[in-house]
This record gives C-alpha cells, sequence and structure tokens, in this order.
C-alpha cells in the first residue's frame, strides 16, 4: 500500500462537498473493509484531488473512475544541497525553526499547495513570464506563493511582498564548484565550470565568435555577448559559440549551436546547471580561447 495523489482537475461551480466525494469513490475501489486512515487529505481550495492510501490494483480502479484525471505516488523531494542554511549565515538553533514553522503554520490553515517563483519580472516581461503568470494565479486562488530574490546585491527595489498570501523569502545557491574542462585543439586544456552530463567524445568541432554568426542589424557589442534574437541559425550549426557574457548561453542554444564557452569575471565559485554542452571560464582562459581561435583555421 503506497501513498497516491488522485488529480480530478478543477473544482466545480456552486455547492460541493470533496470530501464526501472522495470518500464515495474510495468506497467503490478500497478492498478492505474499513476505511479508516485511508483518505489522507482532501484538496478543496486550488484543485480537486485527495491523497490516498492504495494498493496498485485500488489505482488502477480509481485511475478508470470518472472525473478522474490521473492518478500518482505522492513523492518526497529531497534537497540539493547539504549546506544552503550555512552558506547563507543562518543559525542552526534559531533561523531553521521559525522559518519552517512559518510553513507548518501556512499548511495548518488549509494551504492546498505552495508554489515556487524563482527572482522576479520586470514590468516589461511579466506579461511573458510563465512563473510570474503561475504564481499571479496562484496568489489569486488562495494558494501560499514563494517569492525568491536574486542574492547578486539584494537591493529594495529587487523585492516586494504587498499580499499576506507571499512569504518571501531569499535565493540561495551552494559553494560547490564543478570543472568541466574545455581541450582546444591543440591538447591545451582549458579549466572551466558548469554542471552537465555531455560529451563531445573527443569530436573536434570549429569555434565562432558571436559577430561572425550574427545579423547585421544587430551592433557589435550585441552580437560578442550573443544578444537574444542576434545570432543567425544558419550560420550556427555545428559549431561551438564563444560569447562574452553567461547570458548568451541561451540565445546559442535557441539558435541551434553544439555548444557555447562563455566569460565570467570574476570567476565565482559556482557552477551552473546547463541543458547543452556548455562551460564558463574567467577572463584569461577566456583570452586563451581566443588567441587559440584566431591562430587556427577551419
Amino acid at each position: 500500500m503506497q501513498l497516491h495523489i488522485a488529480y480530478m482537475g478543477s473544482l466545480p461551480e456552486g455547492q460541493y462537498l470533496p470530501s464526501s466525494q472522495h470518500l464515495t469513490m474510495l468506497q467503490e475501489v478500497v478492498e478492505s473493509s474499513s476505511l479508516e486512515n485511508i483518505l489522507v487529505r482532501s484538496y478543496k481550495r486550488s484543485f480537486n484531488g485527495f491523497a490516498a492510501k492504495l494498493t496498485d490494483n485500488e489505482r488502477q480502479k480509481l485511475s478508470s473512475m470518472e472525473g478522474v484525471v490521473s492518478v500518482f505516488p505522492s513523492r518526497t523531494f529531497h534537497l540539493q544541497t547539504t549546506r544552503s542554511w550555512d552558506f547563507m549565515g543562518l543559525n542552526e538553533s534559531i533561523s531553521r525553526k521559525h522559518i519552517l514553522s512559518a510553513f507548518d503554520d501556512a499548511i495548518a490553515d488549509g494551504v492546498d499547495l505552495i508554489t515556487i517563483s524563482i527572482g522576479y519580472a520586470t514590468e516589461n516581461e511579466f506579461n511573458e513570464d510563465p512563473i510570474a503568470i503561475g504564481a499571479f494565479h496562484a496568489m489569486a486562488n488562495g494558494i501560499l506563493t514563494v517569492n525568491s530574490a536574486g542574492n547578486n546585491g539584494p537591493e529594495a527595489s529587487s523585492l516586494s511582498s504587498v499580499a499576506p498570501w507571499l512569504f518571501s523569502v531569499a535565493a540561495s545557491t551552494t559553494d560547490r564548484l564543478i570543472v568541466d574542462n574545455i581541450i582546444l585543439g591543440n591538447g591545451r586544456k582549458i579549466e572551466g565550470t558548469s554542471i552537465n552530463s555531455f560529451s563531445f567524445n573527443g569530436k573536434k568541432l570549429p569555434l565562432v565568435r558571436g559577430k561572425e554568426i550574427s545579423f547585421d542589424s544587430c551592433s557589435t557589442d550585441d552580437a560578442e555577448i550573443c544578444a537574444l534574437g542576434c545570432l543567425d541559425s544558419s550560420k550556427v550549426e555545428g559549431k561551438i559559440v564563444i560569447c562574452d557574457e553567461l547570458y548568451g548561453y541561451g540565445a546559442a542554444r535557441e539558435a541551434g549551436a553544439v555548444g557555447t564557452i562563455m566569460k565570467i569575471d570574476p570567476l565565482k565559485e559556482i557552477s551552473y546547471v546547463t541543458s547543452f554542452p556548455a562551460s564558463a571560464i574567467n577572463s584569461t582562459e577566456y583570452n586563451a580561447v581566443l588567441s587559440y581561435k584566431n591562430s587556427t583555421t577551419y
């Protein structure tokens, strides 16, 4: 027997007693004579559904019932770092206890779901930011939203909390450096940082700078940092793009590059998760890559 979540879509209009319906449904599928402790929770604020302890056979029966969208096992997600609290300088005996108790109080007050909003969108980006839009609708439906601010120099304008259901916390990262080496064609090893599982398996690929593959309408500065919309995908295919800034990663990937090398100066002891081959290096190593590129013909 395992804890499962039964998702039934949005809540019906008008008078509706979720717990009553959920118990009725369980009576039809549960094989034991007693429903005691079978129904763990009925969700009734943000969506229609419930959590219940079910056998695999009971799960299959419930999945086939009318009105049930899906039934899936309940999962417990664990932190991906062991020392975020210490890294942020939080005291174990006081700070952790108070922050965690705030979540406990919110859940005890009947909050069905907690959403996470990372960072913040500018006014122009808000209407296109899925995280911001999702957080807005969550708040409108009484769901506690955790808004995480950036840590690169907090300022008064970088975060605001104007509603009682919005819980603001500082964003954190981890001081773990994961090295991802770049091997140039002459055999020189350049030490970069990133978290990815990609490998070219020794295959040699050409290097190009943003200005060599950008549209004429883009300025040289925008081309060198690989600004979004500047890279010509017809000139990117099969190449590793060199970008003057970390933010060029997204544009290079969108244009179809097979990888990217980005300059970050100073290079912090933080490794970023990337969804395709990419590595960040400091300005000294970056200049070494450019020197190699300029001395090599393809």
